[in-house]
């Protein structure tokens, strides 16, 4: 149980600064300055001064505040944890340091610093820098009677863009050995002297700010410009900053000039942040290089990690409504790795979500049976409220169809590749829609009167997000197909647009003299494409590159599914068993949307389409002729093929094996990847055993806790 415990301690991975090298910008507060220089642990000859520990304790106190608060853990174990926890993190950066490749003194180095990771180091240093001064500026703003939305913009917390991101083909975590040239590539540290020499570097840099970043991604700085503001602001909160390093200067029984103050500062966070990237390479190479080298990650360990899921399922999966339950429950982005039942099957599907606007959610709430008070935006009760309650709206059954078919207008900036055809409709106060008629200049006119597009509301009936959806899945099916016949250059054209076509043209490469399986892949391929730029699914980062929602066919079981979806996808299925749906025509074709079904629920319209089919006693591999014996080497080798050669759905290029190497390499990396932590531990037990370890005052717990508080 205590090994246990001090795992969990030890978890944590200081990723900023080395604990041994900010004591000038330690927060703890004492009147013992001169007691805190004494030595009081020596680790493999690095000493650590009293004062060295208790700035680290109060950082590991902060980290572990929940943990140490919760009581589980006694005074002993926390005293134990983080003293295992300050030691590991010192052997560690002497292991980096003895593994920095030098080509003159370090030759069998395996640990690279190039020119990349340098200028990483110093960005960091700069940042450092910029942001205590801004946190000593944001202040002279708040006492002078400034909220943050007053904030001049450079102090500012930065805010997030809404990233438009495109769907992405999987990425094994396997990660690529290190380029050749790392070797050629390596620098050395700057000494105390060059960084010193980039003082005016620093007070320029804190001194402007990033106000935009250009087409190719790098920051425009300008220099700060305060004439809307508090004059002089930034140069005053510079100055508290130099201020905060005189009076601990001072607490140690230094006084120094300005300048020197600064010099020694900036080294001391150079040499923290540098300190810090030999530590994360050393962990990089663990992760990367003797992991995947390890016989932990082996082709015996996959294939247990495969059998160790599919018998949990096995057992799991019995019951009908768990089985559905359960599956939804994890986002619909779980692998299906057996379906038991004895009548019934389960299948999954795929959807683009066009979500309504806010005007339809305002006017959905007004419609009677709606629960007032709920804090949820749609329901099962409002969808039964559009089937129950017609009447409601038949004497203006025109303008309830246009409410209906309203389309999100945030998604309408998502449609990079078609504007979605539609109608644009003046609302008026009454909530009546009526539509307007283009003019030759672009205008619109309303009874009359003469309007601007952008005063006016886009509506997209159901039929023209399909045909929009048409034009531009056969765009690109003709764009495939020009690429594989060699008649033009639409890849370059169509990868400029969208960058992360590449895959596709991957698959039809491979597929190429493989009809029927190029069309039934390529018609799942770009239908991911397009849920990626068109589905307002908050979902759709889990579900587009995994299996899709599952579905039951057994009627009246939705699972937690929207009842018109798994309705929806229940007829579509049927359509398909019944080759009502001819998919190879249908892609032939380019007319997509038939391999579709469109449904409209509480939440938008659904654009339905089928990936799989798990029938009872189903597994995703197929073990049939198979002995389980993992000491067998030929079984597992036969399992790893099966595995190779079986994607997770037919929408994504991700096979089996990918799925489940990746989920025994993430077990064993990170910084609390069973792999380094091991490692951690042997390191530790080595320097115990040599005497590498030396408490010269051992401070307890209890007095830790004192020196913080």
């Amino acid at each position: 149980m205590k090994k246990k415990i001090l795992s969990l301690l030890c978890g944590i991975f200081m990723a900023v600064f080395s604990i041994f090298s900010l004591g000038a910008c330690s927060t703890v507060k004492t009147n013992t300055e001169v007691v805190n220089q004494e030595s009081a642990l020596v680790i493999d000859g690095k000493t650590v001064t009293r004062g060295e520990i208790i700035s680290a304790f109060s950082t590991y106190y902060q980290n572990n505040s929940s943990a140490i608060s919760s009581g589980y853990y006694s005074n002993d174990d926390i005293e134990d944890g983080f003293y295992m926890w300050l030691t590991i993190r010192e052997i560690i950066a002497q292991k980096a340091k003895a593994g920095l490749y030098n080509a003159e003194t370090n030759p069998d180095g395996y640990l690279f610093y190039t020119d990349e990771e340098a200028k990483d180091v110093w960005n960091s240093v700069l940042e450092y820098v910029y942001s205590r001064v801004s946190t000593y500026e944001k202040t002279i703003y708040e006492f002078a009677g400034y909220d943050e939305d007053n904030y001049p913009v450079w102090i500012k917390d930065a805010e997030e863009d809404e990233e438009v991101t495109l769907f992405e083909s999987y990425k094994s975590s396997k990660p690529e050995n290190p380029s050749a040239d790392r070797a050629s590539r390596s620098v050395n540290k700057l000494t105390d002297d060059e960084v010193k020499a980039k003082l005016a570097e620093v007070k320029k840099y804190v001194f402007e700010y990033v106000s935009e970043t250009d087409d190719d991604g790098n920051e425009v700085r300008l220099d700060i410009d305060e004439t809307d503001y508090i004059k002089g602001a930034r140069a005053q909160a510079y100055s508290k900053w130099i201020e905060s390093l005189s009076t601990s200067a001072k607490s140690t029984g230094k006084s120094l000039d300005e300048k020197t103050l600064v010099e020694n500062q900036i080294v001391d966070i150079y040499n923290a942040y540098y300190n810090s990237k030999l530590s994360t390479l050393l962990q990089e190479y663990y992760n990367n290089e003797k992991v995947l080298t390890s016989s932990e990650i082996s082709s015996k360990a996959i294939v247990e990690a495969y059998l160790n899921e599919y018998f949990t399922d096995l057992q799991t999966y019995k019951i009908e409504d768990g089985y559905i339950s359960v599956m939804n429950s994890q986002d619909g982005a779980s692998l299906v790795l057996y379906h038991f039942n004895g009548n019934n099957y389960f299948f999954t599907v795929q959807h683009i979500l066009v979500s309504y606007n806010s005007n339809q959610t305002d006017y959905i709430k007004t419609l009677t049976g709606y629960p007032s008070g709920t804090s949820v935006d749609y329901d099962e009760e409002i969808a039964l409220e559009f089937r129950t309650n017609r009447e409601l709206y038949t004497a203006s059954e025109e303008t309830a169809g246009q409410m209906l078919t309203e389309i999100n207008d945030d998604q309408v900036e998502k449609l990079t590749s078609v504007i979605v055809k539609g109608d644009y409709y003046l609302l008026g106060d009454d909530g009546i829609y009526t539509k307007a008629t283009e003019q030759p200049d672009g205008t619109y006119v309303v009874d009359s009167t003469t309007y601007e597009k952008e005063d006016l509301v886009h509506m997209a009936t159901k039929q023209n997000i399909l045909d929009s959806y048409d034009e531009t899945f056969a765009s690109w099916k003709t764009i495939v197909s020009n690429y594989l016949s060699a008649t033009g250059d639409e890849k370059t054209a169509i990868v400029d647009a969208h960058e992360d076509m590449d895959y596709i043209f991957e698959v039809a490469d491979n597929l190429a003299t493989e009809t029927d399986a190029l069309n039934e892949k390529l018609a799942s391929l770009l239908f991911v494409e397009l849920e990626w730029i068109y589905s307002g699914d908050g979902l759709k980062n889990e579900i587009s590159n995994k299996l899709g929602y599952v579905v039951s066919n057994y009627p009246d079981e939705n699972g937690n599914l929207a009842m018109e979806f798994a309705v929806g996808a229940r007829a579509l299925m049927a359509d398909i068993e019944n080759r009502i749906i001819d998919i190879d025509a249908i892609v032939a074709s380019g007319n997509v949307s038939s391999l579709t079904k469109t449904v409209v629920s509480q939440f938008g319209y659904h654009i339905l389409k089928v990936e799989n089919v798990y029938d009872a006693g189903s597994s995703l591999i197929d073990m049939s002729g198979l002995t389980i014996d993992l000491e067998n080497e030929e079984f597992v080798n036969e399992m790893i093929e099966r595995m190779k050669s079986t994607y997770v759905s037919t929408s994504s290029n991700e096979t089996v094996y990918d799925y489940f190497f990746d989920s025994v390499y993430s077990s064993l990396t990170g910084s609390s990847g069973t792999y380094f932590v091991n490692a951690e531990y042997n390191w530790l037990n080595e320097y115990y055993n040599s005497g590498k370890i030396e408490f010269i005052n051992k401070l307890s717990y209890s007095s830790l806790v004192n020196e913080i508080q």
